[in-house]
């Protein structure tokens, strides 16, 4: 059907993979819809209308490359399901917007995302269906995108606090306005791009949101966001390029290469590295990687179009037989697979924007490096061909809930080729001690003194997961995290909750000096750190010292379990205890090391 391949649908075709991934996906919104047209999620019990939405953009990809008009009926009876939750919303002003949007916490969405994303996808259809839509139809979805673009969007998205949140909106505006060429709507998407890269900081790096006071927060929310920042490089990108707007490419260049640099050789994100640490209780998470397929592919490089087909690879591998994305197979999500199936419908987009090779292959050689340090976001990446290893050097101060988990230059990934790059650490669930690091014990146990924000937030969590199915491991994640184990973490100082540190970039070796501090970024005055990092052919050297002023007792150092080599010099006694290296009393002016290879 050729009026189905039409420009901005995108020309190129999809991969026997992608085309695949994106066809389960296709079959699997298709069943979950039912007679009814409500796809109910298995984990929350109700429609997502948002992601519902993106089996539109979905169907329309699977159109433009079978030339199969049955996607577009697919994509028809999608948009008449999700056109008929438009509704006025009084605590929005009256505002046309999609129903549940933010007014069901199990939706958990926002109307920001979940406008921008149907005003995106019935705009996407328009464009695509031709005239293989009826007058009613097409008046429909004119008529609901115009409704919530106008009311809602344009006056609304430019000024949301949160950056992908904004983008969100923008990338709905922007379609609208190229698919109904209504400037207005181009020019509220320009505003909402603009402000969000002024927020990018010099090192291509994005907070999740640049003020936390906007949104009430702490101020951890502020820190890093490795699992957003695709997204917010793909709105940005999909945005200006429908409004015509080339005037940005230096900054998306900048935040394209950040993206490099916090992608694992076996393309993945380290979740080490993320401020919003409540979304994950996993070492990895493939969720986001159809944006970052996209943010790769879009970008024009030769080199970046390469790391984008092992990105699509790995965002194809994690559909499951049900046609449903896995997005976290080394624990629970927050997240339900609907959120991430629906994002398919970006992998889909990036392979219809660049011809990209998503066959497996042999694990992937580096290019051998000089060491990189992003000094704002506070992530180093040291790497040979065989080897890889990232850093953090700073963060935000954490609660039990955002702000970075790592931080005083500790390691957040290792990995090597022989073995497929996956990350050589253990994963270690909060509030116990990630591995490579070193912490002294607490005086004293602190007991729950106040039923606070995160105390309540952890329990709405906790019975997200159980209303899912997963109730041993929400009885296990209150007892971590409310119980026992977080009094006794309390108060504990370890080099993990530093908040920066000073760093020497050497020729292939990294020399960072930090101290031990407690979450909120307290720093113990009588212990530095000096960590120094250098990949010796296919393995990373460690040498960890600690430097103490003035006595303490209960030093110990978390040992990587996959470590090798170790040696310890300390002027005083120590054992090994569950991969804790445990230390007697360090008096004045003492220093204790430890040196291993990963």
């Amino acid at each position: 059907m050729s009026s189905t391949a039409k420009p901005g649908v995108g020309t190129r075709r999809l991969t026997p993979r992608a085309r695949w991934a994106i066809g389960q996906a296709s079959d699997a919104f298709d069943r979950a819809l039912g007679e009814e047209g409500y796809l109910r999620c298995p984990e929350h019990g109700v429609d997502h209308t948002g992601k519902t939405a993106r089996a539109i953009v979905i169907n329309c990809a699977l159109a433009a490359h079978d030339g199969d008009e049955r996607f577009i009926d697919r994509a028809v009876r999608v948009a008449r399901a999700v056109t008929g939750r438009l509704g006025q919303d009084d605590a929005a002003g009256n505002a046309w917007v999609f129903f549940p949007g933010r007014h069901y916490p199990k939706n958990i969405s926002t109307n920001v995302i979940d406008c921008g994303e149907c005003v995106d996808a019935l705009a996407t259809l328009l464009h695509a269906a031709g005239d293989h839509l009826s007058d009613i139809d097409r008046a429909r979805l004119e008529e609901a995108i115009r409704l919530c673009a106008d009311t809602y969007l344009a006056p609304t998205a430019p000024g949301k606090p949160v950056i992908n949140q904004r983008l969100w909106g923008a990338m709905g505006l922007a379609k609208a306005s190229a698919v109904l060429d209504e400037p207005s709507w181009a020019q509220a998407a320009r505003t909402a791009v603009e402000r969000a890269l002024a927020e990018m900081r010099s090192d291509g790096s994005f907070p999740y949101v640049a003020d936390a006071t906007a949104i009430s927060e702490h101020d951890g929310i502020s820190d890093l966001t490795v699992y957003y920042h695709s997204r917010v490089i793909a709105f940005a990108r999909y945005a200006l390029d429908l409004i015509g707007d080339d005037s940005h490419a230096d900054e998306l260049r900048r935040a394209v290469d950040f993206l490099v640099d916090v992608l694992r050789p076996d393309g993945v994100k380290p979740l080490a590295l993320e401020g919003k640490r409540w979304f994950w209780d996993s070492d990895f998470e493939v969720g986001s990687a159809a944006y970052d397929a996209y943010a790769l592919a879009t970008d024009g490089r030769a080199a970046t179009r390469r790391l984008a087909g092992i990105v699509a690879a790995r965002s194809a591998r994690a559909v499951g037989p049900d046609g449903f994305v896995d997005a976290s197979p080394t624990g629970p999500a927050f997240v339900c697979r609907v959120f991430h199936t629906a994002d398919l419908a970006w992998l889909a987009r990036a392979h219809m924007a660049a011809e990209l090779e998503d066959l497996p292959t042999n694990p992937l050689l580096l290019e051998p490096n000089a060491p990189v340090h992003h000094a704002e976001a506070g992530v180093v990446r040291i790497q040979s061909r065989k080897a890889c290893a990232m850093l953090r050097t700073a963060k935000r101060p954490a609660n039990g809930l955002v702000g970075g988990r790592v931080g005083g230059g500790g390691l957040v990934y290792t990995g090597r080729s022989e073995n497929g790059w996956a990350n050589v650490l253990s994963s270690v669930c909060e509030p116990w001690m990630p591995e490579g690091t070193w912490s002294l014990a607490p005086t004293s146990r602190q007991l729950p003194t106040k039923f606070d924000k995160p105390t309540r937030f952890r329990l709405h969590i906790a019975r997200m997961h159980w209303r899912a199915g997963r109730r041993r491991y929400a009885l296990r994640m209150l007892y971590r995290l409310l119980g026992p184990p977080t009094w006794a973490a309390a108060n504990r100082y370890a080099s993990s909750h530093a908040l920066d540190g000073n760093v020497t970039m050497q020729d292939d070796a990294v020399l960072i000096t930090s101290w031990l501090a407690r979450q909120d970024g307290e720093v113990h005055p009588d212990v530095e750190t000096e960590r120094r990092y250098e990949i010796r052919a296919d393995r990373l050297s460690v040498a960890d010292t600690v430097l103490v002023r003035q006595p303490i007792a209960g030093l110990a150092y978390h040992v990587p379990q996959a470590s090798r080599t170790l040696t310890v010099d300390a002027p005083t006694s120590w054992h090994m205890a569950d991969h804790h290296i445990c230390f007697g009393p360090l008096g004045v002016r003492t220093t204790a090391s430890i040196r291993y290879e990963i």
